[in-house]
């Protein structure tokens, strides 16, 4: 029989049981990440408890053993603090946690809250390719032009990502194509499409852009000045 790692509820009821050979550079908090999907029940909100002792994230699970799922309270007023709702919901978001993210909602998380790194769910969930779970916290009235100290946008998360779907939904709904930095960082990354759908959908100044600067194409090279285009 293969050795295994296994997850229990508090239950006694067996979660999840995985081999030891798939657990190559496996940490707890990687486990959490894979229950997330499997109960439903956001990573921060878990407690992985090994003979009645907690796990830290960085513990490494790469041997056969046995190990106890606590799944904590969302509600406020049960030990659960606003900050941790809030860093949920962006990894819920990040992850495409459709179900969680309906969850930490209706437990009164902040659709405008950080995490710990100062970022917002929709800015995670652009910057993730997260296509639904953008939609939906716009939908639900997510600020689309909200700037990051750092001077990043929700459109700058996207182009960063090259997600050229989300760039086209943030666009189409309004958000400012020259708001941060979108298009220098669509040059940057070479990506040519995005480029021309902020610029020539959007209305995205070209002021901002290096001049000369030819991208991954030998034979084009972006040309400015009163009448020159791309």
């Amino acid at each position: 029989m293969a050795a295994m790692l296994r997850v229990w509820r508090v239950s006694g009821e067996e979660l999840i049981s995985i081999p030891v050979e798939e657990l190559t550079e496996t940490d707890a908090g990687e486990l959490k990440r894979r229950l997330q999907s499997v109960c439903g029940w956001p990573k921060s909100f878990q407690r992985l408890l090994h003979e009645g002792a907690p796990l830290e994230d960085d513990a490494q699970l790469d041997c056969a053993t046995d190990v106890q799922l606590v799944m904590l309270p969302l509600e406020s007023g049960s030990g659960t603090s606003q900050d941790q709702l809030n860093s949920a919901l962006v990894d819920a978001a990040a992850e495409g946690e459709l179900e969680i993210i309906t969850q930490l909602l209706e437990a009164r998380a902040d659709l405008e809250g950080c995490d710990i790194s100062g970022c917002p769910p929709l800015h995670v969930a652009c910057r993730n390719g997260q296509k639904e779970i953008a939609t939906l916290l716009l939908d639900l009235g997510a600020d689309i032009d909200r700037e990051l100290p750092w001077g990043n946008t929700p459109l700058c998360e996207a182009c960063e990502g090259d997600h050229d779907d989300i760039v086209e939904i943030l666009g189409f709904r309004g958000a400012d194509p020259n708001l941060g930095s979108p298009l220098v960082i669509a040059q940057e990354s070479g990506n040519d499409d995005i480029m021309e759908m902020l610029i020539h959908q959007f209305g995205a100044s070209m002021a901002c852009l290096r001049p000369n600067f030819r991208d991954h194409s030998p034979d084009r090279c972006w040309s400015f000045g009163s009448g020159s285009s791309f």
